[in-house]
C-alpha cells in the first residue's frame, strides 16, 4: 500500500487545482442482522475503534449512518485508499464477532471485542510512527553514505599526493656534463711558477683568488682523480623539496604499507518514500482530499456524544489484544 500511496502522492503533487475533490471517493460497508431478523442493529463500541484504526492505516476518514435495521460505515478520501480501508474493516469486524463467540455472557464478550479493537488502534498509530521513522532514517543513511563517499575520495586524493615521487636531490656533477679539467702544457706558461704568478697579479693591480679553500684537509693533486678531488672540496647546501610539507619518496615498501580501512556497512532501510517531507505532505494532502470531497458532495457530519467503555473482564480483554495479531491488515486487497 505504501508504494501505491507514493504514486498517488506524485500525481497529487503535480496537480494545479486548488480543490483535490477529484481524487476523492467513498466506500461503504453495510452491517446488517442475520437473515430474517428485524431487530435494530446495535452500534457497539468496538465498531468505531476498528473504523478509526483502518482510517489511520489507510490515510482516510470515516462516518457512520444509522438506518435502524442496518448501519453504514462510509470511508472517504483518496478513492483507492477508501476501498482498502472498507475491505479491511469488513474483514476485521467479521473475525472479531466470530472469535468472540468462544465467550459466554455479555461481559467477557464485550471486553474481548474491545481488546482486539484497542490493540488495532495502537498498531495503526505505531505503524504510522514507524513508517515516518524509517523514511527519516533512510534520509540519514543516504546522507551518511554520501559523506563516506566524499571522505573516501578525498582520502584517495591525499594518498596519491603523498605517494608522488619527491624531486630528485642528486645534483652531483656527472662526468659527461661537468666541465672537463685538463692540464695542457703551454710554452708561454712553462717558465712561470706559483711565485711568478703572484708577482704578475700584484704588479698589474689585481690578485687572483681560488674559488676553493686551499686550507682544506685535501688539496687537489693532479696525480689523483680530478673529479673526485673537486667533489670533496665543493660545499653544497642540502636540497629541499619544493613543497613545504614533507613528501616521502615513493617506494614499493611505502606502497605496501597503505592500509584500506574497512568500509562502514549499515543495514539499509527499505522505504518507497523519497523523504520524510514527502510522506508528511502526502498525509496532509490525503486529509485535504477527504475534506474537499465532503464539500464537493455537500455532506455535513454531526458529532455524537462519546461514551466511555469500561473493561470488566481483564482476562478476556488481554486475550483480545493478543488475538489482534491474527488480523492481516496489510494483505494485498488491491490489484
Amino acid at each position: 500500500m505504501s508504494q501505491h500511496n507514493v504514486t498517488q502522492a506524485d500525481l497529487m503533487a503535480i496537480d494545479d487545482n486548488g480543490s483535490k475533490a477529484h481524487f476523492g471517493g467513498r466506500s461503504i460497508v453495510c452491517i446488517t442482522k442475520v437473515a430474517g431478523s428485524s431487530k435494530r442493529v446495535m452500534k457497539e463500541a468496538f465498531f468505531g475503534k476498528v473504523a478509526r484504526a483502518m482510517c489511520t492505516f489507510f490515510d482516510c476518514k470515516h462516518f457512520s449512518t444509522d438506518h435502524n435495521t442496518y448501519v453504514h460505515w462510509t470511508f472517504f478520501g483518496i478513492a483507492s485508499n477508501t476501498a482498502a480501508a472498507a475491505m479491511s474493516f469488513e474483514m476485521a469486524h467479521n473475525n472479531i464477532l466470530e472469535w468472540a463467540c468462544a465467550y459466554k455472557g455479555g461481559t467477557p464478550t464485550f471486553s474481548y471485542r474491545l481488546g482486539v479493537a484497542d490493540r488495532l488502534v495502537a498498531m495503526a498509530n505505531k505503524e504510522k510512527s514507524r513508517e515516518l521513522h524509517h523514511v527519516q532514517r533512510k534520509e540519514l543513511d543516504l546522507i551518511a553514505a554520501k559523506e563516506r563517499e566524499d571522505a573516501k575520495e578525498r582520502q584517495l586524493q591525499l594518498d596519491r599526493l603523498r605517494l608522488l615521487p619527491a624531486p630528485s636531490s642528486d645534483t652531483n656533477i656527472s662526468s659527461s656534463d661537468s666541465t672537463r679539467i685538463s692540464v695542457n702544457p703551454d710554452s708561454n706558461m712553462a717558465g712561470f711558477d706559483s711565485d711568478s704568478d703572484n708577482e704578475l697579479g700584484e704588479r698589474d693591480g689585481f690578485s687572483i683568488k681560488a674559488d676553493f679553500n686551499t686550507d682544506d684537509a685535501q688539496i687537489i693533486d693532479l696525480c689523483d682523480d680530478v673529479e673526485e678531488s673537486i667533489q670533496s672540496l665543493l660545499k653544497r647546501e642540502p636540497v629541499e623539496p619544493s613543497d613545504p610539507f614533507d613528501i616521502p619518496k615513493f617506494t614499493t615498501k611505502t606502497k605496501t604499507s597503505i592500509k584500506t580501512e574497512p568500509e562502514f556497512q549499515s543495514k539499509p532501510v527499505s522505504s518507497p518514500w523519497k523523504s520524510g517531507m514527502q510522506l508528511v505532505q502526502f498525509r496532509a494532502t490525503a486529509e485535504q482530499v477527504a475534506d474537499d470531497y465532503l464539500k464537493e458532495n455537500k455532506i455535513k457530519l454531526h458529532s455524537r456524544r462519546k461514551r466511555s467503555s469500561t473493561i470488566r473482564d481483564l482476562n478476556a480483554y488481554r486475550q483480545g489484544q493478543e488475538d489482534s495479531s491474527k488480523l492481516e491488515i496489510h494483505r494485498p486487497v488491491l490489484d
